[in-house]
């Protein structure tokens, strides 16, 4: 059986948000290539929303990065408030907190017992996704009972409070955890060597996260914006060929 290549609903960016946002990115995903999609609880989703999408064609999910009202974000963006308060991205993508709960409640309704749940913090429940604010050790993750999320960008990245990164040794962490893996992320850019590795070493679906490029995407002729959209998307898997049979 083929692994699965997913795609963020983030990716497709503004297209994903609102009552048919996830109508909407399934349709664009598909034309891309794209086998399924990882969503979040996006600004505007509703209940009508989930209606329009199979559960075989989510194949992951995660909670809002933040929330929380504009001027929460205002002050944030000020540096007049701390980072349990949202960026101005967070806001609008998110935008409230009751909201974005309600939604993510819905999707779990919907998609829990057929998706992966991912979650960034050690709560015993979903894949965790592996980055240097856990503070965990390697052995943790190797031993982690309900499986890993590799992020291409995150096991080599710093802590954003000042951490090590997990490692400054992808392959030798890859060889400790790799039988632990379930779900991969790749940013871009990333390292073309650890895409050939991940491939060689998992057999997990794979979820391209970016943001679209709209000061690309959005030019004149504005009728072709979303045909530039579905071109960029269609770029990027072509990018993940490592992980194609």
């Amino acid at each position: 059986m083929s692994r699965k290549i997913g795609v963020s609903v983030v990716c497709m960016l503004p297209w994903s948000l609102g009552r048919n946002g996830l109508a909407r990115a399934v349709i664009m995903a598909h034309n891309a290539g794209f086998d399924g999609l990882q969503i979040l609880p996006l600004r505007g989703w509703d209940p009508l929303t989930f209606t329009e999408a199979s559960t075989n064609q989510i194949i992951s999910f995660e909670l809002a990065w933040n929330c929380g009202s504009f001027w929460k974000a205002i002050l944030r963006h000020l540096h007049l408030a701390g980072e349990e308060n949202p960026l101005l991205h967070d806001w609008i993508l998110f935008g409230k907190c009751e909201a974005t709960e309600r939604r993510a409640e819905m999707i779990f309704r919907y998609f829990q017992r057929t998706s992966m749940f991912i979650t960034h913090d050690v709560i015993h429940v979903g894949v965790i996704e592996m980055h240097p604010e856990l503070d965990l050790e390697v052995c943790d993750y190797a031993s982690y009972p309900h499986g890993l999320v590799w992020d291409t960008e995150h096991v080599i990245r710093s802590g954003r409070h000042g951490q090590p990164p997990i490692t400054d040794d992808w392959e030798k962490l890859l060889d400790e955890v790799s039988h632990n893996i379930r779900l991969i992320h790749v940013k871009y850019p990333v390292n073309p060597k650890m895409l050939k590795a991940l491939a060689e070493k998992t057999s997990c679906p794979v979820i391209f996260e970016a943001r679209p490029p709209l000061g690309k995407i959005f030019q004149p002729p504005m009728r072709h914006v979303e045909k530039r959209a579905i071109e960029w998307l269609t770029e990027k898997r072509t990018f993940l060929g490592y992980f194609f049979d």
